[in-house]
């Protein structure tokens, strides 16, 4: 994959990491094919509407605010597909509870005219550490 697609790639991560917190569903929704898989803890998501009621509960939740890092993405791949592996760190709050949770993205993208689409997401929660506030 020549370093043009790779920063493609890398910037539909991004712009993931940043729909999630700032809670931009269609912008999700723009991110997956019909048929993605979203594979995490509790089991395998199949299909648009699976992936996005995952982020529908997440924004629901009582999680008051979120921040995704996403960091040494590796990406191969050719014109049309790529897979990546990435690293993410996400900071959140939810009243006077604060955590950070540390963790793996796996993911299998195809290319949709301009833009690229998740096919597979596997996202794999490695830590989690609960934050006192003083």
């Amino acid at each position: 994959m020549d370093a043009r697609l790779a920063e493609e790639v890398r910037m539909t991560l991004y712009r993931y990491a940043r729909a999630v917190d700032d809670r931009e569903l269609d912008t999700l929704a723009a991110l997956a094919t019909d048929d993605v898989e979203l594979r995490r803890v509790d089991g395998l998501h199949t299909g648009r509407e699976a992936f996005l009621r995952i982020y529908r509960d997440f924004f629901a939740s009582e999680v008051d605010w979120s921040r995704h890092l996403v960091t040494n993405i590796e990406v191969e791949g050719d014109g049309d597909r790529a897979s990546t592996r990435a690293y993410f760190e996400a900071a959140m709050t939810a009243g006077a509870a604060s955590w950070l949770v540390f963790g793996e993205y796996r993911h299998e993208l195809v290319r949709t005219g301009e833009t690229w689409q998740f096919r597979r997401k596997t996202i794999d929660v490695q830590r989690k550490i609960d934050v006192v506030k003083a």
